[in-house]
């Protein structure tokens, strides 16, 4: 009889494994009308770019959205340095794992602001940025086709690196891009 309590646990703890695991590789994708502009907006949750709880570095997340036909990669990162505003035009690479680097152009300028690298409260109390960049479709078909080795914001005051840490998100942004593309077509 003992047991019984052990069991009921284990058996609950594999069914929340199986149902974290299952959603995990759900990207939330959804299609709406903006009611004001009457576009037609496909948009994706964030996904993790980078996210180093037990140690220094910068959080990076990455979302894509089509609206009206325009593809947009929406970068948002902490900063942690002297970076204070991103000019429009400044240049975004994304280095993949085959070598091949994507160059985005910012849409528009971006002060730093408190929180402006945040997805709900984590790094809500950190300066950061969050960008607009136009992609092109045959970008979105690279994006799906390798994983990201390392990302670059250059600006002016000089410039951002980030690597996913590959273990946790590398296969998870190339998969997320994957499933999008699926979606917009």
């Amino acid at each position: 009889m003992k047991e019984f309590p052990y069991l009921i646990f284990t058996l609950l703890f594999q069914v929340f494994i199986f149902n974290h695991c299952v959603i995990a590789q759900e990207y939330g994708i959804g299609l709406e009308i903006d009611e004001f502009t009457g576009d037609t907006i496909l948009s994706s949750d964030w996904i993790t770019l980078n996210d180093p709880v037990w140690k220094k570095g910068r959080i990076a997340y990455l979302k894509i959205s089509t609206i009206d036909k325009q593809l947009v990669l929406q970068f948002k990162t902490t900063t942690g340095n002297n970076i204070a505003f991103v000019d429009e035009g400044d240049l975004f690479y994304i280095k993949l794992a085959n070598n091949q680097i994507l160059e985005f152009s910012s849409m528009t300028s971006e002060f730093t602001t408190l929180g402006g690298g945040a997805i709900n409260l984590r790094g809500s109390k950190t300066e950061g940025f969050f960008l607009h960049f136009l992609i092109t479709e045959k970008q979105l078909v690279d994006l799906a086709k390798s994983n990201i080795y390392k990302v670059r914001l250059n600006t002016q005051q000089g410039y951002l690196e980030i690597e996913p840490e590959k273990k946790k998100y590398a296969e998870v942004l190339r998969d997320y891009f994957e499933t999008y593309l699926r979606h917009s077509q």
